[in-house]
């Protein structure tokens, strides 16, 4: 700013820190951080995708249009940056980087079906008094909770049977991850697998344009609220995430995911091109209000519960810390070799228990 002035010729003029951020706010300028892959979309790979979707859809109503997708949560990270006082310690403790993959599914209508929570261990401490019957998710277990071919297989078998008892046939939209095994195409019979072009799930995945962002800000809400009211009781950042289990995140999880609105899902469909003029959306009640109200409503909430904290930071940074967490096998260099194998197999184990 002060190169500027000076080349306008404003000799007077002093950048201060007010000025910076009057002038942030006048012109609406807010910090955002890079991520995230769709500025390397291929434009016409998407243009493609979009010209083939009515004959993909063809038959089908937006009540049996389903996108699946998974994503990487930090279930008790807390924020990592703050203010205090000059003279008081700034105390935290181990960062809580504890991640379990969710898996949610919902239609063109809003409908949703229950999460699905994949953890590492079977039977956790906390669940000693719960049978996992009675979880409000889906719940499973893998040694790196990550998503496999075998969990998704299990999903989409209770699903079709779900479905053959109503004789309804139902869409699925999918990235093409490793963790969707493509001979899962053919093999459900009231369901038809279709998957997304390679790296365009950024800007073609209902759930990735703002459904999984407002699931996040509702669980991230549950979570704060829970700090909140512990806050007093603890003397360090790690006290407070010790006090969270995988029961706590587990209820958080269906509560967020039941607190997404229809409306919300519906406009992500649409961003998507999944629904048109030409699809039966009449049944859904018109509304004057914007269905992404809520996500800057409920931005301006968490803002408000982080603020709140010894240690805190923006929505967007708390946010962007599960940005393209792993949500299946992914081997490093020194590694790869060791891991896959040993996929492979846990893989083989398991199909022969299931022949036996």
């Amino acid at each position: 700013a002060k190169i500027i002035a000076e080349r306008l010729g404003h000799v007077n003029f002093v950048a201060s820190n007010g000025w910076l951020d009057r002038w942030k706010k006048r012109y609406n300028i807010k910090g955002k951080v890079v991520s995230g892959e769709s500025a390397g979309v291929s434009e016409e790979t998407v243009v493609s995708w979009k010209e083939r979707l009515p004959e993909i859809l063809e038959g089908f109503q937006p009540k049996d249009i389903w996108n699946l997708d998974e994503t990487g949560c930090f279930w008790r990270a807390l924020p990592n940056k703050g203010l205090c006082q000059q003279s008081k310690a700034c105390k935290g403790g181990k960062k809580a980087k504890e991640r379990i993959t969710v898996a949610l599914i919902c239609n063109a209508l809003g409908e949703k079906e229950r999460a699905i929570v994949i953890w590492r261990a079977e039977k956790p401490r906390c669940f000693h008094s719960v049978k996992k019957e009675e979880l409000p998710v889906d719940y499973f277990c893998q040694k790196k909770a990550w998503m496999t071919g075998e969990i998704l297989d299990t999903v989409l078998l209770h699903m079709n049977r779900r479905l053959q008892a109503k004789s309804r046939f139902v869409i699925l939209l999918m990235d093409n991850a490793g963790c969707h095994p493509a001979d899962l195409k053919e093999k459900y019979s009231n369901i038809k697998i279709v998957f997304f072009p390679p790296n365009t799930t950024s800007v073609l995945q209902p759930l990735d344009l703002g459904i999984i962002q407002s699931f996040k800000l509702h669980y991230k809400k549950f979570l704060m609220s829970f700090v909140l009211s512990k806050i007093d009781e603890c003397s360090s950042a790690s006290d407070v995430t010790k006090s969270v289990t995988v029961l706590h995140a587990i209820r958080w999880v269906a509560q967020a995911w039941q607190n997404v609105k229809d409306q919300t899902i519906l406009k992500c469909f649409r961003a998507a091109s999944v629904l048109n003029d030409d699809f039966e959306v009449a049944s859904i009640p018109e509304t004057q209000e914007d269905p992404f109200a809520d996500l800057d409503n409920r931005e301006e909430e968490l803002q408000g519960m982080l603020s709140q904290l010894p240690e805190t930071c923006l929505v967007e940074e708390y946010l962007s810390a599960e940005k393209d967490l792993p949500i299946g096998p992914c081997y490093d260099e020194e590694s790869w070799e060791e891991d896959f194998f040993d996929e492979v197999g846990h893989m083989q184990k398991s199909k022969k228990q299931k022949e036996n």
